[in-house]
């Protein structure tokens, strides 16, 4: 069985339908639960993907593949001389993984800092480790598949944001070896 949502193929934000694929030895149990939440989605809302799907395909995924490329290159700009390293994607995905390169940051720890100082939500890599959390606190995941105007302007945010962290950084270091000369 498989579940996925739209959300990471095609930019439409809140305008999602979770798609669930499941074996033929399956499909008599899952039919109802399934028939019950897609019935809770609006029909503009299904025809609406629906035909969105449909034309994503007849174009071969033209439209989808560019703007996943052009926010992937905007994304890499501006994680130039950052803490955050994009990493090469084994798959073209709709989103990107990032490295953090300082150890003593976290993951989650880096989220509430963007949050809280630029209003930048980025998603710790801790979500994805499920038997081991710790494992993803050096990474956060981006996702590609957005509006590029809106993507532009998250990812000039998050620069701002890692921008802040520098010199916060830099500060405590600065006043961490004042205090120090002075004992």
């Amino acid at each position: 069985m498989a579940i996925e949502d739209t959300g990471k193929f095609w930019p439409v934000q809140n305008t999602k339908v979770a798609m669930l694929k499941v074996s033929d030895c399956l499909y008599n149990e899952m039919y109802s639960i399934y028939t019950s939440y897609i019935l809770s989605i609006s029909p503009f809302i299904l025809n609406l993907l629906s035909e969105y799907i449909l034309e994503s395909h007849r174009s071969h995924f033209d439209h989808i593949r560019y703007l996943l490329k052009r926010n992937r290159t905007i994304l890499k700009e501006k994680l130039q001389g950052q803490i955050l390293r994009l990493l090469e994607p084994i798959a073209k995905t709709s989103i990107a993984w990032c490295e953090i390169q300082k150890p003593s940051i976290k993951a989650t720890d880096l989220q509430k800092f963007l949050l809280q100082k630029k209003g930048v939500y980025v998603l710790p890599g801790t979500f994805f480790y499920w038997s081991n959390p710790i494992q993803g606190e050096k990474y956060i995941r981006i996702a590609l598949a957005r509006d590029t105007d809106n993507f532009m302007q998250g990812m000039v945010l998050l620069k701002e944001g890692l921008e802040v962290l520098k010199l916060e950084k830099s500060i405590l270091k600065t006043e961490t070896l004042l205090i120090k000369s002075t004992i």
